[in-house]
């Protein structure tokens, strides 16, 4: 009979710790019975790893048969949230038992309580991550039956907490935001919370600007516009110049040009837009387009006589003459320098010094004619540039005010 008991008991055991699938942190159980019909339990909780909280049970056999007790009838070290050390329990068993107190067995189970663990991750991320950007979080936690989260986002006011279990948040303005999730268990009084930093990107600011492409202000004119715009890809154009029409005053190009008739002060607008930041920025410019210069008629026109053409002939002149003696003296000096290099070489000959003399003989020969032709030059030089200067004596400018428009005009006199 005994021996059947404790199978019995040792297959239940088996049984509860197969169903918990926990080890048992209870050890040291001993048992005592009181006068006043109380069952005390002795046991200590013993910890060999990181565990902190436990849950007890008890399990009470009798005669090989698992005793049903009123939970209210037991006190002390028992339940949940249990922690490490020395405990003590007491059953009042007069409601529940009336056999024989000394012969029930008691067995004690402490297992590790459940914790909360906070973990979250990013569901779907709105705008490829650039604000405003939506965030659907999805809890991952476990052992928790409540959540408090903080997005670290505090300029979204009220919206920067929330309460779900799986909430959305929306970042208007871009940089680091650390997100917090506690998750709790309630039952155990627990907490743990999960950080986590994220990353929300800002677009660049989109800028307007842009520049008038060439000089020319008399109108009529088509004046061209380069766009210099930042960040941009949307543009709207007015020139201003709503006397050309509603649809030629506008445009979208991105570098538009205008054909403007009349002249004034025309306030050209370029409006650009960013569709993917939302972003928009504007800017514009003064344009002042003048009538054209009239032409004048001048005074009776006098074209230049013979004296003027004698001048070019003579500056003409004097520029080839100028040429030919540069090159003669250089072809002087070239020829003088190579004699002396073949007499050099002469003195040292062995072979060949037959036609290094003629060589020698040629050199000297056109030495003397090039120089001598250089000298020509430069007296040629002289002549032509004395005749020039004659010639341009004879001729005069003088620059005569218009009657309207005050423009100056050049004539010029012969003498």
């Amino acid at each position: 009979m005994k021996s059947r008991t404790v199978i019995t008991a040792i297959l239940l055991i088996l049984s509860f710790l197969h169903a918990y699938g926990q080890n048992n942190y209870a050890s040291n159980v001993k048992t005592t019975v009181s006068g006043e019909q109380k069952l005390f339990i002795h046991y200590d909780i013993v910890v060999n790893d990181d565990a902190k909280f436990f849950k007890v049970n008890l399990d009470f056999i009798y005669e090989g048969k698992k005793l049903e007790t009123n939970p209210n009838n037991i006190y002390g070290d028992y339940g949940h949230a249990m922690t490490p050390g020395n405990k003590i329990i007491y059953w009042n068993y007069s409601d529940d038992f009336k056999g024989d107190i000394n012969k029930v067995k008691v067995t004690v189970f402490a297992f590790r309580e459940q914790e909360p663990k906070a973990m979250f991750k990013k569901g779907s991320v709105g705008n490829d991550s650039y604000a405003p950007c939506e965030i659907v979080f999805v809890n991952h936690s476990e052992n928790a039956d409540r959540y408090e989260w903080d997005f670290g986002d505090p300029s979204s006011g009220i919206e920067n907490k929330s309460f779900e279990e799986d909430p959305v948040h929306t970042f208007k303005k871009g940089g680091s935001h650390t997100i917090a999730l506690t998750a709790i268990n309630t039952k155990l009084d627990l907490r743990h919370t999960f950080y986590e930093t994220i990353i929300i990107k800002e677009h660049s600011p989109t800028k307007a600007d842009f520049m008038v492409v060439g000089y020319n202000r008399e109108v009529p004119v088509t004046i061209k516009f380069e766009n210099n715009s930042v960040n941009a890809d949307s543009y709207s154009w007015n020139f201003g110049d709503p006397g050309s029409g509603k649809y030629n005053n506008v445009s979208v190009l991105e570098n538009p040009e205008h054909k403007y008739v009349n002249d004034g002060k025309y306030l050209v607008e370029l409006t650009v837009s960013n569709s993917v930041s939302g972003f928009s920025d504007k800017m514009s410019k003064e344009v002042i387009l003048i009538q054209p210069i009239r032409k004048v008629k001048t005074p009776k026109e006098v074209k230049p006589t013979v004296s003027k053409s004698a001048y070019l002939k003579h500056k003409t002149n004097k520029n080839i003459w100028l040429t030919a003696g540069i090159a003669s003296f250089g072809t002087g000096v070239y020829t003088m320098l190579n004699s002396n290099k073949l007499r050099d070489d002469y003195k040292t000959a062995t072979t060949h010094a037959a036609d290094i003399r003629s060589k020698i003989d040629a050199n000297e020969a056109i030495t003397p004619i090039a120089f001598g032709a250089s000298a020509l030059c430069a007296v040629q030089v002289y002549i032509q540039a004395k005749k020039q200067a004659k010639a341009d004596k004879k001729v005069s400018f003088n620059l005569v005010p218009t009657s309207d428009g005050g423009q100056l005009c050049i004539t010029y006199t012969i003498k």
